[in-house]
C-alpha cells in the first residue's frame, strides 16, 4: 500500500503533463483566435510555427483589404492576440518539469530564470558573461525574392541545415 501512495506520489509530482496542456491548450487558443479550422500537422514546434506563419500573412491581409474600419482594428487585435500566445508558448517551448533540476547547470537555471522574467515582465537581459561554441554549416544561397508562400519551405530548409549541424 506505501509503496502505490509513493508511486502516486511521483506520478502526481511529474508536472510534465501539466505543461503539455497548457502548451496545447495554448496552441488552441491561437488557433481559435486566427480561426483555423485545420490545425497544422506535426510536432509541438511546427504547428507553432505554421501558426506563426498564418498570423504574419493574415497581418499582411489584414493590411491590403478594405473591410470597415471596427471590423478591420477587431480582425488585427484578434491576430495580435494570437501573435502574443504563440511568441509566450515559444518562450517555453523546450522547458518541462525537471528542466533545470535533472541537470542542474548555472547555464539551465540561468535559461529558466531568464524565461521567467521574459513571461512575467516582457523583456529579459542575461547577466554576467557568456561564452558559446559556434558551429558555421555550407552557406545557402538564397534567392533575391522570396514569395510569402515559399517561406515555411526554405524555414525548413533552413532548419534541417542547422539541425544537421548538432
Amino acid at each position: 500500500m506505501e509503496n502505490r501512495d509513493a508511486k502516486s506520489q511521483e506520478e502526481s509530482a511529474d508536472l510534465t503533463p501539466r505543461f503539455m496542456a497548457a502548451k496545447e491548450a495554448c496552441l488552441a487558443r491561437a488557433a481559435s483566435l486566427l480561426d483555423v479550422r485545420s490545425m497544422p500537422k506535426g510536432t509541438l514546434p511546427e504547428r507553432m510555427r505554421g501558426l506563426l506563419h498564418r498570423a504574419e500573412a493574415e497581418l499582411h491581409e489584414a493590411e491590403m483589404e478594405s473591410a470597415p474600419v471596427t471590423i478591420a482594428i477587431q480582425r488585427r487585435e484578434r491576430i495580435l492576440l494570437a501573435w502574443h500566445d504563440l511568441e509566450r508558448l515559444a518562450n517555453w517551448i523546450a522547458v518541462y518539469d525537471g528542466y533545470a533540476s535533472q541537470n542542474p547547470s548555472p547555464e539551465r537555471i540561468a535559461e529558466v530564470v531568464f524565461r521567467l522574467e521574459n513571461d512575467v515582465c516582457g523583456k529579459a537581459t542575461y547577466a554576467g558573461t557568456r561564452i558559446a561554441t559556434v558551429k558555421v554549416g555550407e552557406p545557402i544561397k538564397l534567392p533575391e525574392k522570396i514569395a510569402r508562400a515559399e517561406m515555411p519551405q526554405w524555414t525548413q530548409k533552413l532548419e534541417d541545415a542547422v539541425a544537421a549541424l548538432l
